[in-house]
């Protein structure tokens, strides 16, 4: 704006006819003078995400901006409740964190880590509380992570009983 207000002056805009709003800013125009009011109209950003305008909420913004710093991981583990552990090996899938061929040693350590954590829960001879699982996954992988490479991806564990 301030560049137009240049180009406008050395095209010859008299400088008392040339304005610079910010945002929510009226501008008044007469025949005697033109100038910013000093009533205001409220002026925010507006989101539009998919099919809705304004309705992206803040958690949504500040998980996407984790995602885009430092990517995110999915821990898919499927675990036998009759016999009490996990079947195969848990399948990690990266996004905009690393670059799983790439790191495969991180990936593979992940894996038995995720073995680790599920295994000591499911050995207690109690009822297994789930998300208390999912959520000492999601801190104990998010330390390993952040050990290894120095950032932190979101974690997001999918256990599948069968």
């Amino acid at each position: 704006m301030k560049a137009h207000a240049n180009l406008a002056e050395a095209s010859g805009v008299k400088p008392e006819n040339i304005v610079i709003p910010s945002n929510g800013n009226i501008i008044e125009i007469t025949k005697d003078k033109i100038g910013i009011s000093k009533n205001e109209v409220p002026a925010q950003y507006v989101f539009v995400d998919g099919l809705g305008i304004g309705d992206v909420k803040d958690v949504v913004i500040r998980d996407r901006q984790l995602m885009a710093k430092d990517g995110m991981v999915i821990v898919i583990t499927i675990v036998d409740t009759k016999a009490r552990m996990v079947r195969g090996e848990p399948d990690i899938i990266t996004r905009g964190f690393v670059y799983s061929r790439e790191s495969e040693a991180i990936v593979k350590e992940a894996q038995k880590r995720v073995k680790s954590i599920i295994d000591a829960h499911h050995n207690q001879n109690v009822p297994v509380n789930w998300s208390y699982v999912k959520e000492n996954l999601r801190e104990k992988l998010g330390e390993f992570f952040n050990q290894k490479t120095q950032r932190r991806p979101m974690v997001i564990p999918i256990i599948i009983e069968i």
